[in-house]
């Protein structure tokens, strides 16, 4: 998961970051200080993938735009979507041979 404001990355919890997730909002953990980072209320860009097969060519990610509508101590921050984009990526596959037919 990465997360954005004002155009700078905002650090997160380096495990777990993205604690809970629904189809209104997500809450997540921050790795620094709230003080050290944004203000309530802040627009933020978040990306995290849905899908990344382990041999697959295709990840599936959302981009989204939220609003920071909670901060718990001493990291947690709660943010409502405004927007949700589903985004395919194709890349190389990982294997270094195709597999036979």
């Amino acid at each position: 998961m990465t997360a954005r404001w004002n155009g700078r990355a905002v650090l997160l919890e380096r495990t777990r970051a993205l604690r809970n997730i629904s189809s209104g909002g997500l809450y997540f953990s921050l790795a620094q200080a709230p003080a050290n980072s944004f203000p309530e209320n802040a627009e933020l860009e978040i990306s995290f993938p849905l899908h990344e097969p382990t041999f697959g060519a295709t990840r599936l990610y959302a981009r989204c735009r939220a609003r920071v509508v909670r901060r718990d101590a001493p990291h947690g921050v709660a943010a409502a979507f405004e927007e949700v984009e589903f985004v395919r990526e194709e890349r190389p596959t990982r294997l270094p041979v195709p597999l036979p037919a």
